[in-house]
C-alpha cells in the first residue's frame, strides 16, 4: 500500500525523488542539502499538503543522520601521564608514525611498552574512536 494519500501527492513524491536524482548530479545528497531549498519548498502552498509536508520533513531529518564519522582525534584527548607523546605537525622525529584511523603522529624511535608500534598499530588504539561512543 502507498504512504501517499492522493495521486497529488503521488506526483509530489515522484518530484521529489527526480529532484533528489538531479541534486546528486551535483553532488548533493539529496534535494533538501542545498540551502534554502526546503524552506521554499514549505513556503510554497503547492507543498503545504500534510502528508507531503511530512514526508519532506522526514527526508530532511534523515539528512542529518547521514552525516559521515569522522575518527580522528585531538592531541589533548591522549592523557598527560600516558607513555607515547603524539607529535605536532611541525615537530621532527627520527621516525615518525601517523595513525591512518586517528590521524596522530608519534616518534616509532622512542621504545616504551606501545613503541615501536607493530605494523599497522597505533599506540593510542585505546582512544580510538567508535561511532557507537556518545559525544
Amino acid at each position: 500500500m502507498s504512504d501517499y494519500k492522493s495521486s497529488s501527492d503521488l506526483e509530489y513524491g515522484i518530484l521529489l525523488e527526480q529532484m533528489n536524482q538531479h541534486a546528486a548530479q551535483y553532488g548533493c545528497s539529496s534535494i533538501l542539502s542545498v540551502p534554502g531549498v526546503f524552506e521554499a519548498m514549505m513556503d510554497d502552498p503547492a507543498w503545504g499538503n500534510p502528508v507531503t509536508a511530512a514526508a519532506i520533513a522526514q527526508a530532511g531529518e534523515d539528512e542529518d543522520d547521514d552525516e559521515e564519522f569522522d575518527p580522528r582525534l585531538d592531541p589533548d584527548e591522549i592523557p598527560a601521564d600516558f607513555p607515547v607523546r603524539p607529535l605536532d605537525d611541525d615537530e621532527e622525529a627520527q621516525d615518525r608514525a601517523t595513525c591512518g584511523t586517528c590521524g596522530l603522529s608519534w616518534d616509532d624511535a622512542i621504545v616504551t611498552q606501545y613503541t615501536p608500534a607493530p605494523s599497522a598499530r597505533c599506540p593510542f588504539e585505546q582512544y580510538h574512536l567508535s561511532e557507537d561512543d556518545d559525544e
